[in-house]
């Protein structure tokens, strides 16, 4: 029974929230508050930011779009060089020069494309593209190219028939991509400005949630600890004036204020006892000096 009831008090004063644990309980989720409303506001920073996933997507994207309808991806001026070179002869080595130059651009291109880290939905239709580009350099380079340098009109013509072919079934696949990466780069701004939001969101909540913790926590320290200590600092300059009759506050508390009330209450205690000894000696004068009178 001695041992169960010893229990029942080692379990009290462990689920006492005393001073001490109050202050740190309250540093501590005071700080889990800021901690998150930062780590929230550095986790936006980190997807938002420039350089960042979302930046890199929609500056990929709108690369793409910039890229293939004009030059290098999109041959329609190679398309055009080589129906000048066919009809004007005194500008066919001027044409076919600014041809190789076009051809040299799209093989840096082609090579950046072939490698970028774009969204399944864009990928087989930037292959398609390139693979229509290339047939369209192939007729190019391996027929017109040797007919033009040989003056072999009828070659050229003959060419010029395919590159049309292979021109337009390469312009149909750009327009296919150019209406697919625009609706990605849509859809990836529309997500960029609902994350910046809900960041923006959460952020504030965070902060304010943060704020009105730390008031409140405020508050319930001045009314757990600071607000008696007042009281009690009173009290003990009442005692100090040598009034004993009120009884110590606080004696009731299972924290550090309470074990401050019971150790003054020990020293009231002794000091009333003090008093009702002094008085039963001076009662006990006052009997003998009026007997012996």
């Amino acid at each position: 029974m001695l041992w169960a009831s010893a229990h029942h008090i080692q379990m009290v004063r462990m689920l006492t929230v005393t001073i001490s644990r109050l202050t740190v309980i309250f540093g501590a989720v005071v700080s889990l508050g800021l901690v998150s409303a930062l780590g929230l506001q550095r986790n936006a920073l980190g997807e938002l930011k420039v350089g960042g996933p979302v930046y890199s997507r929609i500056e990929l994207e709108k690369d793409l779009v910039a890229d293939i309808l004009p030059p290098p991806l999109y041959v329609v001026e190679a398309y055009g060089l080589a129906s000048e070179a066919f009809i004007h002869k005194d500008v066919t080595q001027r044409d076919l020069t600014r041809i190789d130059g076009l051809k040299k651009a799209f093989d840096g291109r082609r090579q950046f494309w072939n490698s970028a880290n774009l969204s399944p939905a864009l990928a087989p239709l930037v292959q398609k593209d390139l693979e229509t580009a290339d047939a369209f350099w192939a007729a190019l380079t391996t027929s017109y190219f040797p007919a033009a340098k040989a003056n072999d009109t009828t070659a050229m013509r003959a060419t010029l028939d395919v590159l049309e072919e292979r021109f337009h079934t390469h312009q149909q696949a750009v327009d296919e991509l150019v209406a697919t990466a625009n609706a990605a780069m849509n859809e990836t701004e529309a997500f960029a400005a609902k994350q910046d939001s809900f960041y923006s969101k959460m952020a504030m909540t965070g902060g304010v949630g943060s704020v009105l913790l730390f008031l409140v926590g405020l508050w319930y320290i001045r009314r757990r600890a600071v607000t008696p200590l007042g009281a009690f600092a009173a009290y003990m300059g009442n005692l100090a004036g040598g009034d004993y009759s009120q009884q110590v506050p606080y004696t009731e508390r299972n924290d550090e204020i309470g074990g401050m009330a019971r150790a003054v209450e020990v020293f009231r205690q002794a000091a009333l006892e003090r008093l009702r000894m002094r008085q039963e000696m001076e009662e006990a004068r006052t009997f003998f000096r009026t007997r012996a009178s």
